[in-house]
């Protein structure tokens, strides 16, 4: 190189080279590892008149780079579906904003959206995958879905069953859990769509009921909101659309509350 800056460089020689590469090295040093940046910022460190870090921060940075992602598919005869979960440690003494946790879950088909004339009542069964948004833990357990048709121009009413749901992945392999009682069966209802977007919907359930595993007595509804976004899949002629998938989420306002995202794939029973 020639020129730098438009003049000609500075020439190093004897001492001031040594010198410079021996800092370069040393610069090179802190910046490789944990260990070499806590270093170059104590006493005699190539970094010792850096004042902004310590080394409890720098503890923090290097932890700060570690993101934990955990992701989990599954799939029916016509869907595939999955969630996932994203969180970075957190970071120590404020140094970089730490203990990030993202969630998210997808869905999708091979086959194009269907909708349909039908006017009774078509049953759907599959699984479901689901994370808890507190802690990141993932579920996974069996999903049924009910839809009564009605008339062709008429209000589409749909009903959700999630079951067995159970920790996969995380700090849990417990079953799912609501009031520390463990639940058999969540029940979605009172899920209404407008007749002329059956293909696709998207909802609040008017009501959300935990059956115990235990017993089967059932809770009152949920103290929150709930919904569920779909479509209907697949050209089963007669029979009613192939296939259903899409997400659902329940939300508790108490104080730690359920925040809980899933998503699902079932296939029309015979």
């Amino acid at each position: 190189m020639e020129l730098v800056l438009g003049g000609s460089p500075p020439a190093l020689t004897g001492s001031a080279a040594r010198a410079l590469y021996d800092n370069l090295t040393k610069m090179n040093a802190a910046l490789s590892s944990e260990g070499g940046c806590k270093s170059a910022v104590e006493a005699d460190g190539i970094f010792e008149d850096e004042t902004d870090y310590n080394a409890g921060q720098i503890s923090g940075i290097s932890d700060a780079r570690d993101i934990a992602l955990a992701i989990r598919f599954d799939s029916t005869a016509y869907t595939r579906f999955g969630i996932w979960s994203e969180s970075a440690p957190l970071a120590t003494e404020g140094a970089v904003s730490g203990n990030t946790i993202a969630h998210g879950a997808l869905g999708y088909s091979p086959l194009g959206p269907e909708t349909t004339t039908l006017t009774f009542v078509t049953d759907y069964e599959g699984e479901t995958l689901a994370v808890d948004q507190n802690n990141g833990n993932l579920y996974s357990g069996t999903f049924e879905l009910t839809v009564n048709w009605g008339d062709a121009d008429d209000t589409k009413n749909i009903t959700a069953r999630i079951i067995n749901l159970k920790g996969v992945y995380g700090s849990t392999r417990d079953w799912f859990q609501h009031d520390s009682q463990d639940i058999g069966t969540i029940l979605l209802a009172g899920i209404s769509i407008d007749g002329d977007t059956a293909a696709e919907f998207s909802a609040p359930a008017a009501s959300v009921r935990f059956g115990h595993r235990a017993s089967g007595a059932q809770e009152g509804t949920l103290a929150g909101t709930a919904g569920i976004s779909g479509e209907v899949v697949g050209n089963g002629h007669s029979e009613g659309p192939l296939g259903v998938l899409g997400t659902w989420s329940i939300a508790e306002t108490a104080a730690n509350g359920l925040d809980f995202k899933g998503s699902f794939g079932a296939d029309l029973k015979p």
